[in-house]
């Protein structure tokens, strides 16, 4: 039996961000505004903050944003030309990934998020056991933990 890992260029799909829409809206109530403009997407997802606002049982808000996905073709460049759904203006844009790695917002380490992270926090200016929103420290007095260079510890070009 033969088979490929292939996907068939017809059913990929892009992943577009629709930004500037209500944060209270639903998705079932964007799907069908898209359904109205003869838009089949087959994916609709609003994007939530990432920011639990240090309480874990408290569910994230929502933010102003969704990801749709629609078929490659005629169907993206519909929607890249769509400037007001649901009675508001709205901007369409490309999926873009972040560059880089990954950095936890707590610890300052590489390669995880602070929602996975069992590290105790530090400041970014000077690596001290406190979190960077607090932090006072002089911009001349920044020193960073891995090379102890006159930068944050966040700065991606360090060489640790």
């Amino acid at each position: 039996m033969s088979f490929n890992t292939f996907m068939n260029p017809e059913d990929r799909r892009a992943r577009l961000l629709v930004k500037k829409l209500g944060s209270g809206m639903h998705e079932s109530v964007v799907r069908e505004e898209f359904e109205s403009l003869g838009i089949r997407a087959q994916g609709i997802t609003q994007l939530r903050s990432g920011r639990r606002y240090q309480e874990p049982t408290k569910d994230c808000p929502p933010k102003r944003q969704f990801f749709v996905s629609v078929a490659r073709g005629s169907e993206v460049s519909r929607m890249r030309s769509i400037t007001e759904l649901c009675s508001l203006r709205v901007s369409v844009e490309s999926n873009l990934s972040p560059k880089g790695p990954m950095q936890c917002k707590l610890c300052q380490l590489f390669g995880h998020t602070q929602r996975n992270c069992g590290n105790e926090p530090r400041c970014a200016a000077y690596g001290g056991s406190k979190l960077s929103g607090g932090c006072s420290t002089p911009r001349e007095q920044h020193q960073c933990c891995g090379c102890g260079g006159n930068h944050t510890e966040n700065y991606r070009i360090c060489v640790k």
